[in-house]
């Protein structure tokens, strides 16, 4: 059995990791990624939502999917690395800035946002049902929360893991296995019963199946409504 040394693991899966968003984000991969994106649109109220904030965008933020009007939004991430890739965006839109957040333990007040906007971010993070909790009081009165989750490990989930991984080598393939099997820690099962407790009334959409089924979809798209 091979020793586990973190530091080494980092320096010999960089190259995949590096290039994740770039793999999800191009080609048909990206199709699919945009789609799920997209699907958090659904089921959203028709209005205005002043203070928005999203947390773990990562490289790829969903401000080019926002189907409402904002006064102010934050793009999020713990990685402050990803600030570049944002910079169009906040050098274009002045109601837009990028903030270092930790997603799990956000600082902000509660009740400072009239939207929070989580994609493909909970099924990464530890103890979700405290995390809900969280975000929720982030909300005020009237709020939304919108999750976006991948339908892991689902059959069409998995088959489309198994296709993003056909143009790596074998070394590569097994570091990105391994990347997807200790970042995607919360199946969507897991998740949908933790967010359906928390809130009876919630909204959920799907895609590309119009009904719910976790095995013959690929993304879930849920609005939490903050009464």
């Amino acid at each position: 059995m091979k020793e586990h040394n973190e530091k080494d693991w980092l320096v010999s899966t960089g190259s995949v990791y590096d290039h994740y968003s770039d793999r999800n984000y191009s080609g048909l991969s990206g199709v699919l990624f945009k789609a799920g994106h997209r699907l958090l649109e659904k089921n959203l109220p028709n209005r205005k939502y002043s203070q928005v904030l999203e947390l773990g965008a990562g490289p790829n933020s969903h401000y080019p999917y926002l189907s409402h009007d904002f006064d102010s939004f934050i793009i999020s991430d713990f990685n402050p690395k990803n600030s570049t890739d944002h910079e169009v965006i906040v050098q274009k839109d002045s109601r837009v800035r990028f903030e270092v957040l930790n997603a799990a333990k956000p600082h902000h007040p509660q009740g400072s946002f009239d939207r929070i906007i989580a994609s493909q971010l909970l099924e990464h993070i530890p103890r979700p049902m405290e995390v809900i909790v969280e975000w929720m009081n982030l909300l005020a009165p009237g709020g939304v929360l919108s999750i976006g989750l991948p339908c892991d490990p689902g059959i069409l989930w998995r088959f489309s893991r198994w296709c993003r991984t056909l143009n790596l080598n074998k070394s590569e393939r097994i570091s990105y296995n391994y990347i997807m099997a200790n970042e995607h820690i919360n199946s969507i099962t897991t998740l949908l019963y933790i967010a359906d407790y928390h809130c009876k009334d919630a909204k959920h959409a799907w895609w590309p199946l119009p009904f719910a089924t976790t095995d013959f979809n690929l993304f879930c798209g849920i609005q939490i409504f903050k009464k």
